[in-house]
């Protein structure tokens, strides 16, 4: 059995996942938004976001309101059948066996997409926008404040906390810039195809394609 991965002399035990480009190849939102007829909308948002004409947060709260009026099972059943990156399934039961703590949190998507997600890979937590519903149906609103990459790394803070173990024992897999704040937090930083923007921050980067590759940088 795979056992956890010693980094630094302190044995790791907590890893934080970003989803788009990591898990899944490409931006999930931007392909359920064309499914259900928003898409030139939502990249619009994306576009002004990238060239910084609109901070994260309100990119987030924008790209909510466009889902106004869509049932939750439409999106539940869009996430179950999304095709991740292959390897994932066979790579977090290694993780899982190897008793790492497994933590999503990603700036995309919502709590309410990601639960088919949580439940497929096994992951502890899983925190993204949430997405306020009524009747089964999307209001176009967030229940709370928008997943900006500064909230991506309190979170981490925080479960650590909840978990019992430091910074140092915590791993983060992410791909962008907005996993900038999430890898100064943590200890050991993996840059998964990463932009030149993430790289410096990165202690590992690997061009990969199939998630099984990143075992050996997490396990011994």
């Amino acid at each position: 059995m795979a056992r956890r991965r010693r980094f630094n002399g302190v044995e790791i035990k907590l890893v934080a996942f970003d989803f788009d480009g990591v898990l899944y190849e490409g931006e999930h939102g931007i392909r359920f938004a064309d499914e259900f007829g928003i898409g030139d909308s939502m990249r619009a948002i994306y576009e002004k976001m990238l060239r910084r004409e609109i901070g994260v947060g309100e990119a987030l709260r924008m790209g909510a309101s466009l889902w106004r009026g869509i049932p939750v099972r439409k999106v539940l059943d869009a996430m179950a059948r999304l095709e991740l990156r292959p390897g994932v399934d066979e790579a977090f039961r290694v993780l899982r066996d190897a008793g790492y703590r497994l933590l999503l949190v990603s700036c995309g998507g919502s709590n309410i997409g990601f639960l088919p997600i949580k439940r497929r890979l096994g992951f502890h937590y899983v925190y993204s926008n949430q997405l306020r519903s009524r009747k089964g149906v999307l209001t176009g609103e967030l229940a709370g404040p928008p997943m900006t990459p500064e909230r991506k790394a309190k979170v981490l803070v925080e479960t650590a906390k909840r978990e019992g173990v430091t910074l140092a024992e915590c791993a983060a897999v992410g791909n962008d810039s907005l996993d900038i704040p999430l890898f100064k937090a943590a200890s050991l930083t993996i840059g998964l195809n990463p932009t030149c923007e993430l790289e410096k921050y990165a202690k590992f980067s690997v061009d990969i394609s199939d998630m099984r590759e990143i075992l050996g940088y997490l396990t011994e």
